[in-house]
């Protein structure tokens, strides 16, 4: 069972004090509705016998999106958008290395309703970001190039390695029997895995590579 935060200055604002009791309620329910997102599927004719099942009002819930002045999005499909709904529950960012942030990012990210900024945090829009909706239907899985020998070489002199040939092979000869992989992952930057490799012949607290490949890798967040 999921538990909402409830604003505590809600029934001091002008446009919630204006509302009929019935729309009141009716915001109310949404919010407490709505997925961990802010995103409800729609579902009109329960939200009115929820609450007020003999039509004793006879309040038009035709109209909402207008009484409510923008503070509900239309997504489509029937599902509506509280805008404000995530940043007053999880603040203006949402970090990625959250597991409950990032559920609420893949579900804003369908509508274009996260935008990741230069730290790889992403802000949440209150309008969709049709480019960004178009960028995540058509993004490639992009994968690394492999490095050569040489390449491999190359990087471990210039970071003045002890027998850098020797180590730059078995590190290549390494990773290409894994197929370039990190667990069950692709590898993202070589660079960053020979980082870590060369902690490991150089950090007699490491005792084998293994360790640095399993362990060490995953704390890399850059690849």
């Amino acid at each position: 069972m999921a538990k909402r935060h409830t604003d505590t200055t809600l029934y001091d604002q002008q446009w919630f004090q204006t509302l009929h009791p019935t729309l009141k309620c009716f915001w109310l329910y949404i919010c407490s509705k709505c997925d961990h997102a802010g995103i409800w599927d729609v579902n009109i004719p329960l939200a009115r016998f929820t609450i007020d099942p003999n039509n004793e009002t006879n309040i038009n819930f035709d109209n909402l999106l207008e009484i409510f002045n923008g503070r509900i999005l239309d997504l489509g499909n029937d599902k509506w958008y509280l805008k404000k709904y995530v940043y007053f529950h999880h603040g203006e960012v949402l970090h990625p290395n959250n597991n409950f942030h990032l559920s609420i990012i893949k579900s804003l990210e369908k509508y274009g309703l996260a935008t990741q900024n230069e730290e790889g945090l992403y802000a949440v829009n209150q309008s969709p970001d049709k480019d960004a909706v178009k960028t995540i239907r058509q993004k490639p899985t992009a994968r690394m190039a492999t490095p050569t020998v040489a390449e491999c070489v190359d990087y471990f002199k210039k970071k003045n390695c002890h027998e850098a040939e020797n180590e730059a092979e078995k590190f290549w000869d390494f990773y290409e029997s894994k197929g370039w992989m990190v667990g069950k992952n692709p590898m993202k930057k070589w660079h960053s895995a020979a980082a870590n490799w060369l902690k490991g012949v150089e950090s007699p607290k490491i005792k084998s590579r293994a360790y640095v490949q399993e362990g060490s890798l995953e704390e890399e967040r850059d690849w």
